[in-house]
């Protein structure tokens, strides 16, 4: 499985769930303190865990992109790593 992971300002959450929503319908919002450049910012981190797929890079990207547009920013970080997750109960 593979965890992608954005990090972003916190500028317009509901706006930013709204991107992701049409990406994926499962993902988490964790809002956090960060700084960039010396200076602290609200940030968000959005996460998702899903089975890789071909497109995936390319999701990202897009996401990324409108992000980006909706936050007036020039970039998101991303980190994509491969994880093992499964369900248990």
């Amino acid at each position: 499985m593979t965890r992608v992971r954005i990090y972003t300002e916190n500028k317009r959450l509901k706006g930013i769930e709204y991107l992701v929503q049409k990406h994926w319908d499962c993902f988490s919002v964790y809002k956090i303190d960060g700084i960039w450049h010396g200076k602290p910012e609200k940030s968000v981190v959005i996460e998702v865990i899903l089975d890789d797929y071909p497109t995936l890079n390319r999701h990202v990207d897009t996401l990324c992109k409108q992000i980006c547009a909706l936050n007036e920013q020039a970039n998101c970080m991303v980190v994509i790593e491969n994880v093992q997750a499964d369900f248990r109960g």
